[in-house]
């Protein structure tokens, strides 16, 4: 199936801080992050493109703080309601790169998480093939 991958930049801006300023983010006042809103037109667009998994550059595929209220995240529903994995953190960067290079913007996607018995997170270990 198809996989949705948003490249924002964020992974990008953050590599290019320096040691002090990367240790400094986790302690600014204001925690707001990139990404995907958690409405319910997002998640109704999700469905209805019907991916098999996304992915972005982000610390997490939807913004923080959410707009949705009891802070309702799209990870409940994606992991535990749709079984749709999530992959946060990639880097997407030479991936873009190669895909310009080339002309071409699909792939073939292959990712295989480390085995961890009762795990809900792992290295993706993903390797796109153009």
């Amino acid at each position: 199936g198809d996989i949705l991958f948003i490249r924002t930049g964020w992974l990008k801006a953050y590599q290019s801080l320096s040691l002090e300023e990367q240790a400094a983010l986790p302690h600014r006042k204001t925690r707001t992050s990139c990404g995907v809103e958690a409405s319910e037109e997002m998640m109704e667009w999700h469905w209805e493109n019907q991916f098999a998994a996304v992915a972005s550059d982000t610390v997490a595929y939807e913004a923080w703080p959410s707009c949705r209220p009891a802070g309702v995240a799209l990870h409940e529903v994606f992991l535990s309601g749709w079984g749709m994995p999530i992959g946060e953190s990639f880097d997407l960067e030479r991936l873009a790169e190669k895909c310009k290079e080339n002309n071409r913007w699909s792939f073939f996607l292959t990712s295989v998480p480390l085995d961890i018995p009762g795990g809900v997170a792992s290295p993706p270990n993903a390797i796109a093939i153009l």
